[in-house]
């Protein structure tokens, strides 16, 4: 009897070894990074609860403003962090809204520059081929970690903002098939990271800035059909890593 309790006991000791074994590779696991690109450290992040206040409000109150709507009695009943229009990336704790893209929905609203600015986390924003109207608002600069912008086809009207000098890791702009006016800001090779710009079919005018001779990570130009005047720049010739440069008609 007593060999016989010995072996089970050694049989429940390895089995009991077996689960917590188990339990552990489960826990190390759990920090995966999903399809979308999101880091989930923890499971129980991957919902709305770990988003703070203040940018789950300004989440709705973006998407609002720009006439989303998710269905048809709610407008904003189905924002949420993880969803195909909206993507987060969380810690143990707290999630944060790195991207947002709703393109081709009938958006035709404008972009809140307020609740914009509050969502310090973004990333990429796509908002391409809506009608959008209104200007890009200036507190687009406040939105540091940005490194996609694509609102092209759309209706937005007014100027390029002049200042965007703190999206220093900003790669894409991308803002043609709209009614933009004015200049294109010098300030632009300040973002040293670009390599692409897209500011076709608006209305813009004055010179092309020598200033864009700076950009030399910029792979992708295209600043066809507007009003532009002058002479193309002798300092886009610095731009060894450009691929893409299309026609540029001037005004005489």
């Amino acid at each position: 009897m007593g060999e016989l309790f010995r072996s089970f006991l050694s049989k429940l000791i390895a089995l009991l070894t077996v689960i917590l074994l188990f339990q552990s590779c489960w826990l190390q696991m759990v920090t995966t990074e999903s399809s979308a690109g999101e880091i989930l450290t923890d499971l129980s992040c991957n919902n709305d609860t770990c988003l703070p206040a203040d940018e789950a409000e300004a989440l709705k109150t973006l998407v609002s403003k720009l006439g989303y709507r998710s269905n048809q009695e709610s407008p904003t009943n189905n924002v949420t962090c993880f969803s195909p229009e909206f993507n987060c990336s969380c810690t143990t704790n707290v999630c944060h809204v790195t991207n947002i893209t709703i393109k081709s929905s009938n958006l035709a609203g404008f972009i809140d520059g307020e609740a914009l600015s509050k969502l310090k986390y973004l990333e990429i924003l796509d908002l391409s081929d809506n009608q959008i109207h209104r200007a890009i608002p200036p507190t687009l600069n406040n939105l540091t970690k940005l490194q996609k912008i694509w609102l092209s086809s759309n209706q937005i009207s007014d100027t390029i903002p002049a200042d965007l000098s703190n999206l220093s890791g900003l790669q894409v702009l991308h803002l043609s098939d709209n009614q933009i006016s004015g200049i294109i800001p010098p300030a632009l090779n300040n973002l040293s990271s670009l390599t692409h710009i897209a500011f076709a079919r608006n209305f813009l005018e004055g010179n092309i800035p020598t200033s864009l001779g700076q950009l030399t990570s910029l792979k992708y130009l295209d600043l066809s059909i507007n009003l532009l005047t002058g002479e193309i720049p002798a300092e886009l010739g610095n731009l060894s890593k450009l691929e893409y440069l299309y026609e540029i008609s001037l005004l005489a």
